[in-house]
Parts: structure tokens; C-alpha cells; sequence
């Protein structure tokens, strides 16, 4: 793989990750929506058996999630945010599928064991792989997936709301996290409605999911084909 191909890969996955990793407002005024919520410091476990109580219990019991996305980017030195829509699917044994069709049409698909990028004709003849991503990797399956063990390593937890209606938030704990996420703000109820997300260089991101349907099979043989 070329450098060239390697950085347009790292790039897709860092514009996921809020330029490092669901009408739609400014993602401050949706992080400062509840000002208390950086006043109410919580632990992994109290999350669990509180607020989150009922979207980690749909999540720990399903295989696959998939669903559409609305994604806004706020990028510092341009006018107005970038918006995109598209689908994802994550199969929590294999990786996350993640394909913007407006207004280009684009895709990643994310394992542990790296990345890889396609757009157009190349998605279904193959696709550029890059090396694994590590903590980033990391970082973001345990956003979908609400995996409150591994976002609690590195980041403090704070959480506001009921079951129906929550919001966790998260700063890191140390100077490597900070660099990539300054800050993030979760809301949902039953399950993750949207993450946004602040990057050390000040860019923002707001994704918001709708039409989430979960799978508590196993995937199926075409959604295993997606990420070999």
C-alpha cells in the first residue's frame, strides 16, 4: 500500500472519530444541553446499574446492530459544517461497517485488526487495508457497543438522566486520549441515539442514528463477507 493510500485511510477513519474516531443543531449547544451533566461524576459500574441499565442489557444480548446515520462535522477555518448520511452495521464479533452514500459515496470497514477503505467499484473488488489502529480501534467499538469497562480506563464518567432518557459524558484521563477526543457527550435511551464528540484540535462531530435494528442471532454469511 502506498503512503498515499494509508493516510487517505487514516483520514476516513479519523473524520469518524471526530477528526482524530447519531434538522440536526450545533454540537455545543447539544453538549451543553444539560449543564449539570460534568457535575455528576459516575462509575462503570453505576452506569450499569443505573441509567444504562436497559441499553447495555440490548446491546450485551445482541449480535448485530445496523442501522442509518446523519454525521455533522464542524471543522475549524470552514464556514458552515459538513453534513453526511449513510448506513453502518456492526457485528460485535467482527468489526463495523460504516458507508456514507450522501454526498459521495464512501466507505471503511473497522477490526481489530485494522482498516480498510473503499468508495465506488473498489468496494466490491476489494478494498486498501491499513495496519491496526490500536487504542483508536478500541476507542470506538466501545463507544457503539457501550463497553463501560474499556471507555472507563481511559476517560472519566459522568452520567444524568433516567432510562428512557440518559446522557453519559466522558474527559480523558490522560494527555495520549486527550490528544484525539477532548470530550464526548452520549445520549439515547433503549439504545444509543447520538454520539458527539470534541477533538484535542477543537473539530467537532455530531453523529445521530435512527432506524437501529438489533439482531441477537448470529450474522449471517453475507455479513461475515463484509469484513474478510
Amino acid at each position: 500500500m502506498t503512503r498515499r493510500v494509508l493516510a487517505v485511510a487514516r483520514c476516513r477513519f479519523a473524520l469518524v472519530l471526530a477528526g482524530a474516531c447519531l434538522a440536526i443543531a450545533s454540537l455545543r449547544a447539544s453538549a451543553q444541553e444539560t449543564p449539570d451533566l460534568f457535575s455528576s461524576p459516575a462509575t462503570a459500574t453505576a452506569l450499569r446499574a443505573g441509567v444504562l441499565a436497559t441499553a447495555v442489557a440490548e446491546v450485551e444480548g445482541s449480535r448485530v446492530l445496523e442501522g442509518k446515520f446523519t454525521q455533522q462535522r464542524t471543522l475549524r477555518g470552514l464556514p458552515r459544517p459538513l453534513q453526511s448520511t449513510g448506513d453502518f452495521l456492526l457485528v460485535r464479533a467482527l468489526g463495523l461497517q460504516w458507508h456514507t452514500l450522501e454526498p459521495v459515496d464512501d466507505e471503511f470497514v473497522l477490526t481489530r485488526r485494522g482498516i480498510a477503505a473503499g468508495d465506488g467499484d473498489r468496494r466490491r473488488d476489494g478494498r486498501r487495508r491499513g495496519p491496526p489502529l490500536g487504542a483508536a480501534t478500541e476507542l470506538l467499538f466501545a463507544l457503539f457497543s457501550l463497553d463501560l469497562d474499556t471507555l472507563e480506563r481511559r476517560f472519566d464518567l459522568y452520567g444524568v438522566g433516567t432510562v428512557e432518557a440518559w446522557q453519559i459524558g466522558m474527559r480523558p484521563r490522560d494527555k495520549a486520549t486527550a490528544r484525539a477526543v477532548r470530550q464526548a457527550v452520549v445520549k439515547g435511551g433503549q439504545r444509543v441515539d447520538s454520539i458527539a464528540l470534541v477533538n484535542g484540535a477543537g473539530d467537532e462531530l455530531l453523529i445521530e442514528f435512527r432506524d437501529v435494528r438489533v439482531q441477537t442471532e448470529e450474522p449471517s454469511d453475507e455479513q461475515r463477507a463484509l469484513f474478510q
